[in-house]
């Protein structure tokens, strides 16, 4: 029996569905039930857990799916989305991401000649009689200094007891902090005031008054990827919300995509999509790794990345993504391709917001 509105509204959103997107994410649920199958759709619901944020991965994952009508060779990747492989769900939104039309043929796990062996890159895809454009995804994990990062962020959770209601407390670290930081940060914040700035040579401290949305405070100086961790007490009208961010250092952008370029054909052109949270901190690594002797099997490289985010008409989820044309390549990708995905937003698009004060994660710079 195929999943109803009703089912979508009570057992995923939590709330009535607007009449102008009904019949769009019921399809798309549809969808998701048809190919990947009743009992996983079930199992993406926890207990008792219902929303947004749990309704709108699955609308997305049904949207995307719909490509893979037109692919051949679709069967393996179905069968890792279906045993929640995370590899799987990146290679489909980059799939999605690549198939700007409806004219464009789409093989999934082709082998190719790389040298003396046989690969098999994730997928490629080309307008009828024109060269294949194969494609590899990765998703890199997070380095060390991002889970150290990470750690340190959540280090501090417990402050939120010393926050008053009403409260809105912004800790950005400018270095990865030592313990007499974190110590300095423990007393500044039991001593805060409303609408108080501490600027300190390692640190920042912001307070404002509590709102239902968080807005971060100010960038990295050095323009590098932030790990942020917030928190926060809501108590009727009364809340209270503390959030920290760490900044780290990833050098790596330039082995993620000469690992993945040993999957790509030297013959045609070759494109590496990267689901990074580290678009922007990257792009110059990886700009300045091309050169006219080495990687031009490297036509592009995608980075992109997913972020559950407060929109304009309320939680959404938002792709960004810049592409990376190598100069010094083999062979171009071709210009429908290079124009469709320059079509991409470089940043998330906010309506003043970042995402819900509850997410805890890498923040989209």
């Amino acid at each position: 029996m195929a999943v109803s509105r009703g089912e979508v509204e009570e057992r995923w959103l939590g709330q009535p569905l607007h009449e102008n997107e009904a019949d769009r994410i019921v399809q798309s649920f549809h969808r998701v039930e048809q190919i990947l199958g009743r009992p996983w759709l079930e199992a993406s619901a926890p207990s008792g857990i219902v929303g947004p944020s749990i309704a709108l991965p699955i609308c997305l994952l049904g949207i995307q799916l719909e490509v893979l009508s037109r692919a051949k060779g679709a069967e393996k990747l179905i069968q890792r989305l279906q045993a929640r492989e995370p590899a799987a769900f990146s290679e489909l939104h980059s799939i999605a991401l690549c198939m700007g039309c409806n004219d464009v043929e789409l093989e999934i796990e082709s082998p190719a000649a790389v040298g003396d062996t046989e690969k098999v890159p994730d997928f490629r895809l080309r307008h009828p009689g024109e060269q294949w454009v194969w494609v590899e995804v990765t998703r890199p994990n997070y380095s060390e200094s991002a889970q150290v990062a990470q750690q340190t962020a959540g280090s501090l959770r417990d402050l939120l007891t010393k926050i008053p209601d009403g409260m809105e407390v912004q800790i950005r670290f400018r270095s990865e902090p030592s313990d007499a930081d974190l110590n300095s940060v423990r007393l500044e914040v039991e001593h805060a005031t409303l609408s108080q700035t501490v600027d300190r040579p390692t640190f920042v401290i912001h307070t404002s008054a509590a709102t239902p949305v968080l807005t971060p405070s100010g960038n990295d100086e050095q323009g590098r990827p932030i790990f942020g961790n917030a928190v926060a007490r809501v108590c009727g009208e009364n809340r209270a919300l503390l959030s920290v961010r760490v900044p780290y250092t990833d050098l790596r952008g330039q082995q993620v995509i000469d690992a993945e370029a040993r999957q790509l054909p030297k013959e045609g052109p070759g494109l590496i999509c990267i689901a990074t949270d580290h678009g922007k901190y990257w792009q110059s690594l990886i700009e300045r790794s091309f050169s006219p002797m080495i990687r031009r099997r490297i036509s592009g490289v995608l980075l992109f990345q997913t972020g559950t985010l407060l929109g304009e008409h309320g939680i959404e989820i938002q792709t960004a993504g810049r592409l990376l044309s190598n100069p010094h390549a083999r062979a171009s990708l071709p210009f429908w391709l290079e124009a469709w995905l320059h079509q991409l937003p470089a940043a998330f698009r906010t309506a003043g917001a970042s995402r819900a004060a509850e997410t805890d994660g890498a923040d989209p710079a």
